[in-house]
């Protein structure tokens, strides 16, 4: 789910899931969206639904120049609104203080005393139960450094977790978990064992496209998460190796991109897992990506902390053109 900074020191988080995200109570974004295409809604769509999130501004921010971010049109007073408004303050050409308004349209919008509750019933339950069905669904933050992308993603997670094990059990069947990180040109397991004979908490990890297209991954480990508590360790662990380092704008600034996959179910239950022919089981995606950063924000980095700035923000641009093709295909 994607979080994307604001102006000045307004800090914006949207949410990008692919696939299938609700919206709040019994509504479903996707379901409405497929419901209004040429297909009737027969078939799966790539349409991707993208939300935003305001977080509340710091005590520094307070103190300084910004632009303020408000909830706007219909549903306001419900907390279901798809409109945001940023009023920035300008000076006139005759001298005069004025506020400038810009309008945004998002399929849905959560201002800054919304709740990581209300952020996962609206768009990460809609997925997990998709992946209970044995489907695929990804969720991903996009957005400036410091504008709370791991603080949400981390509540989703959480929730995911409670979720899944309803009574206790996977509801779902079988449930796994792995999580990688993207650094540069390289990938790492950051749930792999620590061995002397490797560099760092984390093996690397090979990405490519196979033969039909699809997508492989190779030397990612695999960890069975029978429970909640279980699932959430892993979640810690793996946080809690993501390279990190202090910029201007945030002391514990993400320097990756953090991949958790959840898989649900197996291909039999109680079967061969790797029977070609079995049903897949279901993969939830949940994606912290590393925040962009503008020229201001980077000013003082070292040659390194720059060269992972211009990698990230490569690697975001990348994401962007892809959404833009497979939302254009």
């Amino acid at each position: 789910f994607a979080e994307l900074a604001a102006h000045e020191s307004s800090a914006v988080a949207a949410a990008v899931a692919m696939g299938a995200m609700g919206a709040p109570s019994s509504r479903d974004v996707i379901a409405d969206k497929q419901a209004s295409t040429a297909n009737g809604g027969a078939l799966e769509t790539s349409t991707f639904t993208v939300a935003a999130r305001v977080r509340p501004l710091s005590a520094a921010e307070q103190s300084t120049t910004f632009a303020c971010v408000l909830p706007a049109g219909p549903g306001v007073k419900a907390k279901a609104t798809e409109e945001a408004i940023v009023l920035t303050p300008k000076v006139s050409l005759k001298g005069m203080p004025t506020l400038e308004k810009t309008s945004f349209a998002f399929d849905r919008f959560f201002g800054a005393d919304a709740t990581d509750d209300e952020v996962y019933a609206a768009l990460g339950r809609p997925l997990v139960h998709r992946a209970m069905a044995g489907q695929v669904g990804v969720v991903f933050a996009y957005g400036q450094t410091g504008s709370g992308k791991t603080h949400t993603m981390g509540g989703m997670l959480r929730r995911v977790a409670d979720d899944l094990y309803g009574g206790g059990r996977p509801r779902g069947g079988k449930v796994s978990f792995s999580y990688f990180e993207v650094l540069g040109n390289s990938c790492a397991d950051c749930l792999a064992k620590k061995s002397s004979s490797s560099a760092g908490n984390a093996a690397g990890v090979q990405i490519g496209e196979g033969m039909d297209g699809s997508v492989m991954t190779r030397n990612l480990s695999v960890h069975a998460a029978p429970d909640a508590p279980a699932l959430l360790a892993l979640v810690a662990v793996a946080q809690s190796r993501r390279s990190t380092a202090p910029t201007e704008k945030n002391a514990t600034s993400s320097r990756s991109h953090g991949v958790g996959i959840i898989t649900v179910g197996s291909s039999l239950d109680g079967g061969d897992d790797d029977d070609e022919f079995g049903p897949r089981p279901g993969v939830l995606y949940v994606i912290d990506l590393a925040g962009s950063e503008r020229s201001s924000d980077s000013a003082k980095h070292s040659k390194e902390r720059m060269d992972e700035t211009k990698a990230v923000n490569l690697s975001l641009m990348s994401l962007k053109e892809c959404i833009r093709a497979r939302t254009m295909a």
